[in-house]
């Protein structure tokens, strides 16, 4: 039997159209675009009277015949736990989020509003970027991306469509939690196409293929017929769509090399390789590597003294005072003596 797929719905189903207040806070004005991911929706903030982006985290649920609400249950915790996470992050080259909302069962992802065309738009409508814009916008998302990591935040699904390029040519990096859903890409590193596990390293492959997009017009270099970039961003591009996700670099060395690509430099090599995760050994074989220097054999004996220079001279005078003291008292003692005499 042909299995037909049902389309992208919310949580629990529950289907808004314009002018539905969410949350009783964000009412809903107009759409602004669907992509894979569902509907974003451009609302108004009532309680801060602000423009703002708002879209159900939406949960593909496959087949008519899959499990119901399997997959649904835990997307949605895992978005309500990324959703606390990332609106902690405050950074120039990510879209703010606000934060989650219930609203009839369904989760809402509220976020700041930035007009702006996504990327995936730009290069469908046109050629890839050049090299050197390639660079300097990498350099930019990796930067954002490695701020996320230090949060804890795993994004889990950058891609084209989740990249926001202004008139001004500035980039911001959106669609946190929303990667927490079901769905596969291209642009999904090998582990996690199948799962929602993912880390670090998963980011890392995922900017890797966008960026390759941008430079060729495919996400992976393994296509025949793909046109690969030439130059030092291809090995940095190369090195960021290894299969293993343990020799891929961190997301802080992609940030580093595309940072020295971005201002005419070849990166450090060491920026591209693979973070040491040997184990280190415990501390009592470290410290009983090398014995501790012994100390010097103590001499059982008295110290000895160093003489002091006799000062005869000194002691010359103090001996000639003696004696003229005695004599001058032998005197005295002798005149007393006649007097006595002579007075008899």
């Amino acid at each position: 039997m042909t299995r037909t797929p049902l389309p992208l719905v919310g949580f629990r189903g529950y289907v808004s159209g314009e002018g539905t207040l969410i949350g009783g806070r964000y009412r809903l004005e107009q759409p602004l675009g669907r992509g894979q991911w569902g509907v974003v929706w451009l609302a108004s903030d009532e309680r801060l009277h602000r423009t703002v982006a708002a879209r159900p985290l939406c949960a593909r649920r496959g087949h008519a015949d899959d499990e119901p609400g399997q997959t649904a249950q835990r997307a949605e915790a895992l978005a309500l736990r990324d959703a606390e996470l990332a609106s902690e992050l405050r950074h120039p080259y990510a879209v703010t989020v606000y934060g989650a909302v219930a609203e009839h069962d369904d989760i809402w992802l509220i976020t700041q509003y930035v007009p702006s065309r996504t990327m995936s738009d730009v290069l469908t409508a046109g050629s890839p970027f050049p090299a050197a814009q390639v660079c300097t916008l990498g350099m930019r998302l990796a930067c954002a991306l490695r701020a996320a990591h230090d949060l804890g935040l795993v994004h889990r699904a950058v891609d084209p469509a989740a990249v926001l390029l202004d008139e001004d040519g500035d980039v911001q990096i959106t669609d946190f939690v929303v990667g927490l859903t079901y769905g596969d890409s291209p642009y999904r590193a090998p582990e996690v196409r199948d799962t929602l596990a993912a880390t670090a390293a998963a980011d890392v492959y995922s900017l890797g293929a966008t960026l390759h997009r941008a430079t060729t017009g495919t996400p992976l270099p393994e296509h025949e017929g793909t046109a690969r970039p030439t130059g030092t961003l291809h090995d940095v591009l190369l090195r960021m769509l290894t299969r293993d996700p343990a020799a891929r670099p961190t997301m802080r060395g992609v940030e580093e090399a595309l940072t020295a690509l971005a201002h005419g430099r070849s990166p450090d090599p060491a920026s591209l390789s693979a973070p040491d995760r040997s184990p280190k050994p415990p501390l009592t074989q470290r410290s009983a590597a090398a014995p501790p220097p012994s100390r010097p054999a103590v001499r059982d004996t008295a110290p000895v003294r160093p003489r002091t220079p006799q000062r005869r001279g000194r002691g010359r005078l103090v001996a000639r005072v003696s004696v003229t003291v005695l004599a001058f008292c032998t005197a005295a003692l002798c005149g007393i003596l006649v007097v006595e005499l002579l007075m008899r």
